[in-house]
């Protein structure tokens, strides 16, 4: 099958529909059911000797020659999960096929089977036992938290293949998985087999396999897709998410046999109801009192008091700095904090939850508003066909007016920290799924504009008397999006972790030695993020008897550029958001030394964005002002070329020497 997209339900018991056809069982799908995950030969073949680097064929580093996985979650209180894979290694970058990681769980977990070899050039075999797996710290992703085995396997070298497998028993519910169908290596054999468990309905979804060679199967309630000859598809620097982008098989359960229309239809009115379940009149009718909302007939006003006031009084726990994380208590009762009532008296609540108040705040006020939930863009977006709420994120609120067009919705983030009208940059440029009155409604939601994030940078730098090093401090100042996500992630680490973060931020490494560097403003509401470093610059080289000294205004100080370099591209460049950088950097002379001529004023207009930089002599120095303004969401493949060239421009403004020439006897 070559479509590209394929999409069945898979609904319980054995029965099979397919809503786009997949291939219809036979004998041919009989051969495929019929593979065990079992070791590969301890030899390796004659066409696999042949085997040689062909970078045109992306063939470069290495080829997985078969990968087959075999999950069966229709074991009563198991499931289990067989894997094996065997590749060629074709040079030493590729030697990272040999990293192996497991996820795994000791207390729920059994790994009953293991199996790794390596198959060097001259024939030898080293097998590698199960006592070299070694478990691995906590890993943290998203708030959650999970253990792996890992091992590198030893001995790895360009043209041996390795061999590797597993079987894993958990008594943990797994989600079902996505097949990633392309990757950096060339596939040559995938097979992958799903049982679900027959008292569930599932489906499974393939994406963007048009062009490939992909089969997927349904027979007695199991899934088999395989693939064969798949093309690597390497990673760009700011490329769409790997889901948008890579050919893939995405398994998942849903909690009824229905189609995708009347899926996100039961899902709009199933969010209509849990509101129900949460809201209480006497809720509303607080919050909306405490807000005070100005009198008057416009509704806007009045939603953005209410909207002040949740960010301003009711803490969302998501978000919460780790300080107040350990020093706050959670209730016992967990019926009792998933209703308003809590939510208004102990003054926290989750982000759904105060997106819920809101909503029932909104319509008192007399305006219509419903729950959307949002794709995180960074790693997919919002797809229709998809039927299982695993692809969102984040619980918005769609507001409009009674006598509005139907379709202008005005989309908001309570309880983000982000000021009335603003969302996080990762839920923007896409589509969020509205669950409106009259039904499910993908509402595009745009990204911001470049005025609206504005980082602003204050340097200093003052040179020692004796000139070998240079003191410098700066402070940075986001409005908008500027710095917002940094602040999210700043607000939840623990102290430890953030000064190491804050360190790194301020670029700590050679020749910069920080010796403070803090956040300010984590704990405001309103999102505010102040950061600010100061140090030393250990080779500022102003050596003796020198008559012209040149400093590089380039640092820390000045935010870096997306590093994206002449070449092919394939995908789109996605920015984060729009944005605007300015920089003001006060230089002072080395002792000795006067400010000489001026370097010209750099400035540049074009489509992707632009530039301007001006330094100005002073009575001590030079008076550097920088601005870059990167007005696009995102540049298409086919203007990369102009978008690099843009940023080259840049990086020669950014590398402006200042000027300066010692003072002549007696000045």
């Amino acid at each position: 099958m070559s479509t590209a997209t394929c999409l069945a339900r898979l609904p319980i018991g054995i029965a099979f529909l397919a809503l786009i056809p997949a291939a219809a069982p036979s004998a041919a799908f009989a051969a495929r059911d019929a593979f065990k995950v079992a070791p590969g030969p301890a030899a390796m073949s004659d066409e696999e000797k042949a085997i040689q680097p062909d970078p045109a064929r992306g063939a470069e580093h290495g080829v997985i020659l078969v990968e087959e996985t075999d999950r069966n979650d229709n074991l009563g209180r198991w499931m289990e999960i067989s894997f094996h894979q065997r590749a060629k290694i074709l040079s030493n970058e590729g030697r990272r096929l040999a990293d192996i990681t497991i996820p795994f769980d000791i207390d729920a977990d059994q790994l009953s089977q293991w199996w790794a070899r390596i198959i060097l050039p001259d024939g030898k075999v080293i097998e590698v036992p199960k006592e070299e797996l070694t478990e691995q710290a906590v890993v943290k992703t998203r708030g959650e938290e999970y253990k792996t085995l890992k091992v590198a396997l030893p001995g790895v070298v360009p043209g041996a293949v390795i061999d590797y497998g597993f079987t894993l028993r958990t008594m943990e519910f797994l989600e079902p998985d996505t097949v990633w169908l392309q990757r950096e290596w060339p596939v040559q054999l995938l097979r992958y087999r799903w049982a679900p468990y027959a008292r569930l309905a599932s489906g499974y979804l393939c994406r963007r396999i048009a062009g490939l060679d992909v089969t997927p199967t349904v027979k007695d309630g199991k899934v088999v897709i395989e693939a064969r000859d798949i093309r690597p598809v390497p990673d760009e620097p700011m490329m769409p998410p790997r889901a948008e982008s890579k050919a893939s098989a995405v398994f998942y359960y849903h909690p009824s046999e229905l189609y995708a229309e009347e899926y996100w239809d039961a899902i709009a009115k199933l969010v209509e109801l849990e509101n129900g379940f949460f809201l209480s009149k006497a809720a509303v009718n607080e919050l909306v009192e405490r807000a005070a909302p100005p009198a008057g007939e416009a509704v806007t006003p009045k939603l953005q008091a209410v909207y002040d006031w949740l960010g301003a009084n009711i803490e969302d726990v998501t978000t919460r700095t780790m300080e107040a994380e350990e020093l706050a208590g959670r209730a016992k009762d967990r019926r009792e904090e998933d209703t308003a009532r809590f939510v208004m008296q102990k003054r926290r609540g989750e982000t759904f939850q105060i997106a819920q108040l809101f909503v029932g705040a909104a319509r008192k006020l007399g305006s219509e508003a419903w729950i959307a939930l949002a794709a995180d863009r960074t790693e997919n977006y919002f797809n229709r066909a998809l039927l299982s709420l695993r692809q969102f994120e984040w619980t918005l609120v769609a507001v409009r007016a009674p006598d509005g067009p139907q379709d202008r919705f005005v989309i908001l983030a309570p309880g983000s920290g982000l000021p009335y009208g603003e969302l996080p940059w990762w839920l923007t440029g896409v589509d969020v799924l509205v669950a409106a009155k009259e039904g499910p409604l993908p509402v595009r939601v745009p990204a911001s504009e470049a005025p609206d994030s504005v980082g602003t940078t204050q340097a200093k730098i003052t040179f020692s008397p004796e000139g070998d090093t240079a003191n410098v401090s700066w402070t940075t100042r986001g409005t908008g999006q500027h710095g917002y996500s940094r602040w999210r992630a700043l607000r939840r680490m623990k102290p430890d972790e953030r000064e190491r973060k804050l360190l790194e931020i301020c670029g700590a490494a050679g020749d910069l030695e920080i010796s403070d560097a803090r956040a300010e403003g984590l704990a405001e509401i309103p999102a505010t993020e102040r950061i600010s470093c100061t140090g030393e610059l250990l080779a500022a080289n102003v050596e003796a008897g020198i008559a012209r000294y040149s400093f590089a205004i380039g640092g820390p100080w000045i935010p870096a550029l997306p590093d994206l370099h002449p070449g092919p591209r394939r995908f789109p460049v996605v920015f984060d958001f729009p944005s605007t950088e300015r920089t003001t950097i006060e230089v002072e002379a080395p002792e000795g030394f006067e400010p000489d001529e001026a370097p010209p004023a750099a400035r540049l207009g074009t489509v992707y964005g632009s530039y301007a930089l001006t330094v100005t002599r002073t009575e001590h120095g030079f008076r550097v002002e920088r601005e870059l303004v990167l007005p696009r969401p995102h540049v298409p493949a086919e203007n990369y070329t102009g978008l690099v060239g843009f940023l080259d421009h840049v990086r020669r403004g950014d590398a402006t020497m200042l000027p300066f020439q010692r003072k002549a006897e007696g000045r």
